[in-house]
């Protein structure tokens, strides 16, 4: 497969918009994939398509569409814009006029989105063999730039709502920790990056949390950034928009909101006279893996394709109990994992010991230090599968910790959502999780259904 995509650039889009966007969307296979890239010589300005769930919502953002720079060698004044970048570059003998009446500033919303949490193998294996990877070939820049950093602008009013003066900014973070997504030195240990920023500039407010997006937008991953010229003030700082030096960063020119992530069903149906074939081979392979139990073999199809239809008492939900299991089975809880594994795209495994509950983090928490929100194992995209290991429970004392984890836990079966920890307040997200509970006795967990192995 080519790239049909590597010559265009942003300033092209912006040209060419309505013309290249249908060719995008006309296309859509043909984007090269940012998830199965290897990160490391990622080229600057490429179109590419990153595929995960959105994590955590950032602040607005503003940003020059359009601003009047002067060319003290020609003598002209011409407008650039910071549409689909990060910072605005001009040259070092033009200057640009931040109160310029007719420059026009906007809003763009910045989401985090990282990889879909708990991706088995083989569906990252299919998108190996059937996604394009990105170019890893990087054009030299034939000229030098200088940021939009050296400069002022005037944003009117602050996202807060107070008239505020500001510099035009770096996107620099004061506080390099990062908790929720990792930064370019882990991204460069692990080839593929796992966590992204994408800018959005339209229909932003139809995307919301957990939802999984397909992102097509311009890569910006500068690795360097100059210092400011002329300037003896300090340079101010956004911690919202870390560094393309830290982040790999998208500015997004469209998006497609995805119901899963199984690429082999990917925009087709079943057909009908298949349904009963199948359904009868996998209750058989299921009813060896329960030890010859029919029924437990039957209720575990009904776990597999449960899915919340009514958000009015979490009606479609169906939280599976299967108890008594072998002793005589070493691991049969992570034998019956690595089935699952097998059939679902996404699924976790949580062995319930003291020291994982009172330790883990289960519920998503605000971080002020770095206004982050850290992620918690109940933050996960719709229709992921997660399987507890209660087996593993030996005798001990909850802290409070593993107390708001089993009560999170509680939560999330009944009610289907997660209360996110914003330590003034939380905030209830919907979820849709199917859960999967193997116990010796009956669990400590509330269910739809309580199985005994026979």
């Amino acid at each position: 497969m080519i790239d049909e995509f590597a010559h265009i650039t942003p300033a092209m889009w912006l040209e060419k918009e309505a013309e290249l966007l249908r060719s995008v969307h006309s296309l859509w296979d043909g984007v090269p994939l940012l998830n199965i890239t290897d990160s490391r010589n990622l080229p600057n300005n490429r179109l590419v398509k990153f595929r995960g769930m959105i994590q955590d919502i950032l602040n607005p953002e503003y940003y020059y569409e359009e601003c009047k720079v002067y060319n003290t060698i020609t003598k002209e004044t011409v407008t650039k814009t910071m549409k689909f970048c990060d910072l605005l570059p001009y040259e070092r003998h033009e200057i640009l006029y931040s109160n310029n009446p007719s420059n026009v500033v906007k809003e763009r919303l910045t989401f985090i989105v990282t990889t879909i949490p708990g991706l088995n193998k083989w569906v990252r294996s299919v998108e190996q063999d059937i996604a394009l990877p990105v170019n890893s070939i990087v054009e030299s820049s034939k000229t030098q730039k200088r940021p939009i950093e050296d400069a002022e602008m005037d944003v009117g009013e602050s996202s807060s709502g107070s008239p505020e003066r500001k510099k035009a900014r770096t996107t620099e973070p004061q506080n390099p920790k990062l908790s929720s997504c990792p930064k370019q030195p882990l991204i460069i240990q692990n080839p593929q990056p796992n966590c992204c920023h994408v800018s959005v500039y339209k229909d932003a407010d139809t995307l919301k949390m957990l939802d999984l997006v397909e992102f097509v937008g311009f890569l910006s991953v500068s690795n360097t950034a100059e210092p400011s010229h002329g300037s003896d003030e300090p340079m101010d700082v956004q911690t919202d928009s870390p560094s393309p030096s830290l982040i790999i960063r998208i500015h997004c020119v469209t998006f497609k909101k995805i119901e899963h992530c199984n690429l082999l069903v990917y925009g087709s149906k079943l057909p009908a006279d298949r349904f009963a074939y199948i359904k009868n081979t996998l209750h058989f392979a299921l009813t060896q893996l329960m030890m010859g139990d029919t029924l437990a073999a039957e209720y575990l199809i009904y776990h597999f394709i449960s899915k919340v239809y009514s958000r009015n008492e979490a009606l479609g939900q169906f939280s599976l109990n299967i108890s008594h299991i072998p002793l005589s089975v070493p691991e049969f809880a992570k034998c019956v994992y690595e089935f699952v594994e097998l059939l679902v795209p996404t699924s976790q495994y949580v062995a319930m010991t003291v020291e994982n509950m009172n330790s883990l983090p289960f519920i998503p928490r605000k971080d002020y230090d770095t206004d982050r929100l850290v992620t918690g194992l109940l933050q996960v995209s719709n229709n992921t599968h997660l399987l507890l290991d209660e087996t593993k429970l030996e005798p001990g004392q909850f802290n409070e910790s593993g107390t708001e984890a089993m009560t999170a836990l509680r939560i999330a079966i009944d009610f289907q959502k997660v209360a996110y920890n914003y330590y003034y307040y939380s905030v209830n997200f919907d979820c849709d999780i199917a859960f999967l509970i193997l116990s010796e006795g009956k669990s400590l967990l509330p269910v739809c259904i309580f199985q005994t192995v026979k």
